[in-house]
């Protein structure tokens, strides 16, 4: 989501910058300055990325539907594949709601073999920033040679101690997410 709204801004502004140059002025060119302010937005933003050697189809399979992902990520998930599906990964199904997992996500959207984007919870231990959903968004590239490329991008992350707990929860554990993908991929 993140990665889509700096790319809407720019546009925006190669637009106004190219509207500006039809009246014979030298802004033909974006402001620099401008983009660099957008682009080192204080906006914190995971990216991983794993490689897995893995049919695009195959890898695509495992991410996008709930047998999938129980498969290799959680014992239960509930993954609706449309947008404002719901979008749930139980690590403790048999605990009481609000402490299974990550709960009440929604699908934001999906392109078929190529993305995937969600919303996120963090874990119920952080219950004053759990409400507030943060987004993941991951994208699949075939490479050739029965690889994929795996890119994970989480983002949405406020600001302050809790939301610094947060962040560094997941720099933890989204590597160990992929990394454990790829090992379920090649295994299988």
């Amino acid at each position: 989501m993140y990665n889509f709204l700096i790319g809407l801004l720019v546009l925006l502004l190669l637009n106004t910058s190219a509207i500006a140059g039809m009246e014979g002025t030298p802004a033909t060119k974006p402001d620099v300055a401008r983009l660099e302010a957008i682009v080192t937005s204080p906006a914190r933003t995971l990216i991983i990325r794993e490689v897995a050697d893995k049919p695009l189809a195959e890898v695509w399979q495992d991410w996008s539907t709930a047998e999938g992902q129980e498969a290799f990520f959680g014992p239960r998930v509930i993954l609706e594949l449309k947008t404002n599906g719901l979008y749930e990964v139980h690590f403790l199904p048999d605990a009481e709601p609000g402490q299974r997992g990550h709960e009440d996500g929604r699908i934001l959207a999906f392109q078929e073999n190529r993305m995937l984007a969600f919303t996120w919870t963090m874990p119920p231990y952080m219950p004053e920033i759990r409400p507030h959903h943060t987004y993941v968004q991951i994208w699949f590239d075939d490479l050739g040679n029965n690889q994929t490329a795996i890119t994970l991008n989480h983002t949405g992350f406020g600001d302050g101690e809790k939301w610094d707990q947060g962040y560094n929860y997941f720099r933890e554990v989204w590597p160990n997410v992929l990394a454990g993908y790829k090992n379920y991929a090649e295994e299988k």
